[in-house]
């Protein structure tokens, strides 16, 4: 891993501590009665999908089991069509899919 990639994936850590340190303690119904923390959150997964988007493609092949264009996706949904936004949808990838992705991502800064 090239540095630049090993600064974005720290980055991409970093946005992940930030929701977990944010959500622990936030249930399903906090979290959609929630205005200020419905932005931060989302805001938090575009910045997650704009740094995925800055990785190369050298990074991308090497490491293939990290689902990059959903990440991507996720994040083009959040900045582009806010009003139409999922908000279960942003709450099942904070709760189900960012845990699996700390988990792969921590490997890699390891190594």
């Amino acid at each position: 891993m090239n540095n630049r990639d090993r600064n974005i994936i720290i980055k991409i850590l970093e946005e992940i501590e930030y929701l977990e340190l944010h959500s622990v303690n936030v249930s399903f119904e906090d979290f959609i009665s929630n205005e200020t923390l419905k932005r931060a959150f989302s805001m938090t997964l575009i910045n997650i999908g704009e740094k995925a988007r800055l990785l190369s493609e050298e990074f991308r092949e090497s490491v293939p089991d990290i689902p990059y264009n959903e990440i991507i996706a996720t994040r083009n949904i959040a900045a582009h069509g806010y009003e139409a936004l999922n908000f279960n949808y942003i709450w099942d990838t904070i709760k189900a899919d960012i845990p699996v992705l700390k988990e792969k991502i921590s490997v890699l800064i390891k190594d």
